[in-house]
């Protein structure tokens, strides 16, 4: 519609994609026993029964008796919950080159280009997919902080967003060029420790041999994983060496399950050890 601009239309189509996929993460809860129905007074019971509650009513024969003032039964609830100790910081490279915008399953079928530009059936749409249902499943945890996600938009040069609403309209301007991430990128990517960041790519980093060590140096103090669509490389071949998580995904419509999968099981294994 007329309405709407260019960010805010995509923004609205991906999030409306990711809510219909069928994320299956489990929630965050806990249970609280919660009053569901409340009546009239009870026999007052000395041993549990707070004094203050004492009050004076009639027991089935019409005599005189000590009740409890209106109670209620109880029944468990679960509620979702912010789980305390994750990282602040999420960060995901986004691999916009020119590779990225041939078909998902290696074919160069994009699919329909009407509503979005680089094809509904392209590697850089299911991307996208994987990164939109990456942030419902934080939505749904009450995980996600608008502050804290950030992005790395790297193709013939890196870009940086951060905070959601500037992530998102950094991610829906792919450049589609080379393939090539620089230092500076790398080293605000991987500020602080143990903050949950992952790279999603189809090929070779241009410039890899230059900024590998920096690169694993940063991974390793946060808890970073790859997917790469298709084959090894000389990048995968060096984080698997160094015992870093690399997931290979043959065909790009699976990665959003992937990230979901990988995303929820860090946090199932912080949250043990909280």
């Amino acid at each position: 519609p007329n309405w709407l601009d260019y960010y805010e239309a995509l923004d609205a189509i991906y999030e409306r994609l990711a809510r219909r996929l069928n994320i299956r993460a489990r929630v965050f809860t806990k249970t609280m026993e919660m009053p569901f129905a409340w009546y009239g007074k009870r026999d007052f019971d000395p041993e549990t029964d707070k004094a203050s509650h004492l009050t004076f009513g009639f027991d089935e024969r019409g005599e005189l008796a000590i009740k409890k003032k209106k109670h209620h039964m109880d029944m468990n609830l679960e509620y979702i919950v912010a789980e305390k100790g994750f990282p602040e910081v999420r960060f995901v490279m986004l691999d916009t080159s020119g590779s990225m915008k041939s078909g998902a399953d290696g074919s160069y079928g994009v699919g329909n280009t009407n509503y979005i530009p680089w094809g509904t059936k392209s590697k850089y749409h299911y991307a996208l997919l994987a990164w939109y249902s990456f942030l419902e499943y934080l939505r749904r945890n009450c995980l996600l902080k608008t502050t804290t996600i950030s992005l790395v938009n790297f193709s013939s040069a890196s870009y940086l967003a951060r905070g959601l609403e500037s992530a998102k309209k950094l991610a829906l301007k792919p450049q589609f060029g080379a393939t090539y991430i620089s230092e500076e990128a790398i080293n605000k990517m991987f500020q602080g420790k143990r903050n949950l960041i992952f790279t999603i790519s189809d090929g070779e980093i241009s410039n890899w041999n230059k900024i590998k060590e920096e690169f694993i140096e940063g991974a390793k103090n946060n808890y970073y994983f790859h997917l790469q669509i298709g084959g090894s490389n000389g990048l995968t071949e060096d984080l698997e060496a160094e015992g870093i998580g690399v997931y290979y995904v043959k065909d790009a419509r699976d990665l959003w399950k992937q990230v979901i999968k990988i995303g929820d099981a860090i946090y199932r294994k912080r949250t043990k050890k909280i």
